[in-house]
């Protein structure tokens, strides 16, 4: 997000139970990540994202990381959009299977940490999770 304490201070990022990943979308911080890295990141672990908050302006990755995860045998991600003036967006229209619009960072922390918990309580073996099975405990990844 272009404002970094939209996920530092999230409840997401004091939950005990998921990893966290953020990435700062302001080009003029010194913590800036760029949307590649986000890509890369999701990449390098696609069996084990279980949701991505993004805002508007990174809809266009979500055809990326579905085909990325289900290439990967895995189930890709549930998609949060976080939209300021909560315009209905057709998550559909981006690539997502599974997608959801809010206003609110924090009604995208109880859907993201709720999808999380679905997961990780709906799976018992490998479905949806692609051939690694699901993650250990704890390590359920939300970007």
């Amino acid at each position: 997000d272009f404002r970094r304490e939209a996920f530092t201070t999230s409840s997401l990022a004091s939950a005990e139970d998921l990893h966290l990943e953020g990435f700062h979308d302001d080009e003029e911080a010194a913590t800036y990540r760029p949307a590649p890295a986000c890509l890369q990141y999701v990449q390098d672990v696609p069996t084990r994202v279980a949701a991505v908050v993004l805002n508007k302006r990174h809809l266009d990755m979500i055809p990326e990381i579905s085909q990325h995860c289900k290439a990967a045998g895995g189930k890709p991600p549930k998609f949060i959009a976080v939209s300021r003036g909560h315009t209905s967006i057709d998550m559909k229209a981006y690539g997502a299977e599974d997608g959801v619009t809010t206003a609110q960072w924090d009604e995208a922390a109880r859907i993201a940490l709720e999808e999380v918990r679905r997961r990780r309580g709906a799976h018992a073996g490998t479905s949806g999770y692609g051939p690694a099975g699901p993650p250990p405990r704890g390590a359920p990844q939300v970007s």
